[in-house]
């Protein structure tokens, strides 16, 4: 279904292009005479602008729903070896259902003696735009500079945090440029 008017999209809707699959998150409209989308792919974070006739909907989609993958989690066991197990479930009576990594034993947990596995994450500047990126401890610091080379045009960013826990961040591929003050 195509867009019969710009004003039916607004910031932080969800789009595709009207043959694409790949979600877009919009992040700007321009109502002026030009009727552009500006917006940033879900998974690659790669920013992109056109007319608004160009898009249509994403399919919708469940934002309360998290994938296996993001349900991983800690906890203790009574010799105080670090378990893992990924949620399949919620019981009736609040706790989390969990399957055991390498054995695939269910069990229920307390959620409050869980800790949610997260990738280390930083988040990075480049201009107005902040983005959260899953990196290596240590390998970046505040205020170092980096080049992405995954975009279709290289961009530079600067760190501005590390270690945000942000879920929604996307791996980072480039490099940290090393300066020296001149």
């Amino acid at each position: 279904m195509k867009f019969n008017s710009v004003d039916e999209i607004k910031v932080g809707d969800y789009v595709t292009f009207l043959k694409g699959k790949k979600i877009i998150e919009v992040t700007e409209i321009r109502v002026d005479y030009s009727n552009y989308v500006k917006g940033v792919y879900v998974e690659s974070g790669k920013v992109i602008k056109d007319h608004y006739s160009y898009f249509s909907p994403a399919p919708e989609q469940n934002t309360n729903t998290k994938t296996m993958k993001e349900q991983l989690y800690t906890w203790n066991d009574p010799q105080n070896n670090a378990v893992y197990g990924t949620k399949l479930a919620m019981n009736s009576a609040g706790e989390y259902v969990l399957e055991i990594k390498g054995t695939g034993q269910i069990v229920t947990m307390d959620p409050q003696l869980l800790t949610e596995v997260i990738p280390y994450t930083f988040m990075a500047k480049n201009g107005s735009t902040e983005k959260h990126f899953i990196g290596t401890e240590g390998k970046v610091s505040v205020g170092d500079t980096l080049i992405q080379t995954s975009a279709a045009t290289l961009k530079i960013w600067v760190v501005k945090e590390t270690n945000t826990k942000n879920k929604t961040a996307v791996k980072f591929t480039g490099r940290r440029i090393v300066t020296e003050k001149i």
